[in-house]
Order: structure tokens, then C-alpha cells, then sequence
């Protein structure tokens, strides 16, 4: 009891320490004068790969019910739980597991090697691409009416998880289906829960926010995929699922049955990105996806919502770099909104945090703007 006193004291001091911040930045924090074509020339400087691209060209052949994808680089240590747990799947359904062996070099290749004549499961072999370009490998050739997505370090934790899963995604006719999970970690080899992530209610669902933006524990259709794929080269590549894939379908539904195990890695990119120039991969997929949806006329208040969300979360991962870097992602942040969603009338899907950031870029007023981003997590 004391412990949580403790820890609503210390938010609640927390929430006070950016009120004050949040009043201050409006007033006193500092402008931008940088042009658009001076922010491009900054962003594009930077010594990293920046081409890349979201289009795809897949074949979809549905000799299944469901295509799992596996991408696999260096896991000898986790693979064959991973794997096993789909052997394990207690289902009415067919099921095809491609697992792609990613440029592998430690023992990972020869652990697959017991699996290659297994029933249905196929493995692809390739030089390193990254999880995009291993993911990308499987998608190319859709086996699947479904398709699911494992990373090699996680497993299923339910022998009856994919026939829940395809359950309600057949019955339904649904676009996609997330089930709950909970992320774990190793302990001395013994398996520590760290935190369930189960959801408020179950059915359809009510809006994009009540699912989670990570692409595994979940079914999607094939069709989905059929020309779409995750930005080769690019980090937080994920992203095309909340802001893409979620606003082209209207049939999503949640479950609160155990679907997915997702093992926290404190190497990972998720906790070792602050400070490093390739961040600004989050801004440059953000682009590609707002392009691609004013391409599929998917510019609406639904994406509006999620492109502010997504401006904040920009700004967010990119506090580790320069101010220079930072100020020229706001400037083209606001460029894009401007360019795509400037027309939208009003918004009554928006927080009061989102309406003010709205106001505050149709106004390019860069103190407000720079003060809500900050502050962001403790305003409403």
C-alpha cells in the first residue's frame, strides 16, 4: 500500500512539473525559422538509407486457412519454442508456417534443419534483410486465407490460440482479429511475466486505439497484404499497421482469449534507439503511410486523429537527437498535415489535447506546438 501511495505521489508531482512546463514552453519556449525546403535538406543529409517503400506486388494462392510467418535471424536459443508452440496448435484449420532463416549465423540454420520435412511448414533461406525484408519474403507468396505474424523470440502461449483466432475471424468475415497476449522475460532461464495486455471489452471493435499497433497476435486477411508490404531498411516499420491497415478496414474485432507471448528484449531497438540519427525513420515511414493514404483516399477524421497521435509519438522517439533534426521533423510534420488534412472540418473524434494541436498548426504557432508534443503523455 505504501509503495503505491508512493507512485501516485510521485505522478501526480509528475503531472503538476509539465503543467508548468506546458505554460512556460507556450510562452517562452523557442520558434523555428527554418523553411520546408531547408528541413528536406537537413532529414536528407543525414548518413542513412532513406528509400524505401510500402508497395508490394504479392501473389495470394488461399491453400489454407492460415499462412504463420516467422522471420528467423540468429535465435538458436529461442526458435525451437517458438516453432513448437505452432506444432502444438490444437485446430480444425490448415495451416501453413513459412519461416524465413534471415542471413542466420549462428546455429539457427541447423536447428530448422529438423523441421524442413515437417507437414506444411516451409522454410525460405536468404541473406540478412532485417525483419521488413524477411517478413516481405513470406508475403510474396501468400498461402493463407489468413495471415499471422510470429517473431522467433515470442511463442503462442494456448494450443487453442489460432482456432480462436480463425473462430471469430471466419464468423465474423472479419478484416482482422488481435487477441490478448502478455510480454515476458528470462530470469536465471526461467520465464518472468512482466505485464498482460488484455483489452477493455470484446467484439468489434469500437475505434483503431482500442487495438494495439504491434503486428503480431493477430490475424489479418490476405488480401490486406495484397499490395502492401513493411518499409524495407526503415525502423518502426510496425507502423503501417495503426496508421495503414487499421483505417482500410472496417470489420476488426478483439478477444480477451491468449493469443501471443511476447518476450521483452532490453537490447532491442525499442530501448537502444535513443540518440541514434536512424530515429528518424519514424518520420520518414509516417510520410510514406500519409502519402499512401491520400493515394487510397483514406484522408478523413478517422486519420487525422491518428496522424496527430502519430506527430507525437514522432516527436517522442526523436528527443535523443539534435534540436536542428528535431525542429526540421516538426517543420515537415506540419507540412504534411497541412498538405493532406488541412481541409478536414471539425473533428469531434479529437481529445482536447489533439484540438489544440490541430489549432495550433493551422495557426503555425510552433511555441504551442512544441510545448503540446513535450507534454504530451500528461495532457488530455
Amino acid at each position: 500500500m505504501i509503495n503505491r501511495d508512493i507512485r501516485d505521489f510521485a505522478k501526480m508531482c509528475l503531472g503538476y512539473f509539465y503543467k508548468v512546463k506546458y505554460f512556460w514552453m507556450q510562452r517562452f519556449g523557442h520558434e523555428i525559422d527554418l523553411s520546408v525546403a531547408e528541413a528536406t535538406k537537413i532529414v536528407s543529409n543525414l548518413d542513412i538509407e532513406q528509400n524505401s517503400s510500402i508497395k508490394a506486388n504479392n501473389k495470394i494462392n488461399k491453400v489454407f486457412d492460415l499462412m504463420i510467418v516467422i522471420p528467423a535471424y540468429n535465435c538458436e536459443n529461442s526458435i525451437e519454442k517458438c516453432i513448437d508452440s505452432v506444432i502444438d496448435q490444437k485446430t480444425t484449420y490448415k495451416i501453413e508456417t513459412v519461416i524465413v532463416n534471415d542471413g542466420s549465423t549462428d546455429n539457427t540454420a541447423k536447428i530448422l534443419e529438423k523441421y524442413q520435412n515437417k507437414d506444411n511448414i516451409r522454410i525460405i533461406t536468404q541473406s540478412n534483410q532485417g525483419f521488413s525484408g524477411a517478413r516481405n519474403t513470406a508475403l510474396q507468396n501468400i498461402t493463407g486465407k489468413y495471415i499471422f505474424f510470429l517473431d522467433s523470440d515470442d511463442y503462442i502461449p494456448s494450443n487453442t490460440a489460432m482456432q480462436d483466432l480463425l473462430d471469430l475471424g471466419i464468423e465474423n468475415d472479419a478484416d482482422i482479429v488481435e487477441g490478448a497476449a502478455f510480454s515476458f522475460y528470462y530470469d536465471n532461464g526461467k520465464i518472468k511475466k512482466n505485464r498482460d495486455m488484455v483489452h477493455a471489452y470484446e467484439g468489434k471493435v469500437h475505434t483503431s486505439t482500442d487495438m494495439m499497433g504491434y503486428p503480431w497476435g493477430k490475424i489479418y486477411k490476405a488480401e490486406l497484404f495484397k499490395d502492401i508490404k513493411f518499409p524495407d531498411s526503415l525502423w518502426f516499420e510496425d507502423t503501417i499497421i495503426s496508421l495503414l491497415l487499421y483505417p482500410e478496414t472496417t470489420k476488426k474485432f478483439i478477444s480477451n482469449k491468449l493469443v501471443y507471448a511476447y518476450q521483452v528484449n532490453f537490447e532491442g531497438i525499442s530501448h537502444t534507439f535513443k540518440g541514434k540519427e536512424k530515429t528518424i525513420d519514424t518520420y520518414l515511414v509516417t510520410d510514406l503511410i500519409i502519402k499512401e493514404l491520400s493515394k487510397r483516399n483514406l484522408i478523413n477524421i478517422e486519420t487525422e486523429r491518428l496522424f496527430l497521435n502519430q506527430m507525437a509519438m514522432n516527436y517522442c522517439r526523436l528527443k535523443g537527437l539534435s534540436s536542428k533534426i528535431n525542429d526540421a521533423v516538426i517543420v515537415l510534420s506540419i507540412n504534411l498535415y497541412q498538405k493532406y488534412f488541412q481541409r478536414e472540418s471539425e473533428n469531434k473524434l479529437l481529445t482536447k489535447k489533439q484540438t489544440d494541436l490541430k489549432n495550433a498548426i493551422k495557426k503555425n504557432d510552433i511555441k504551442r506546438i512544441n510545448a503540446l508534443l513535450n507534454c504530451w503523455n500528461y495532457l488530455r
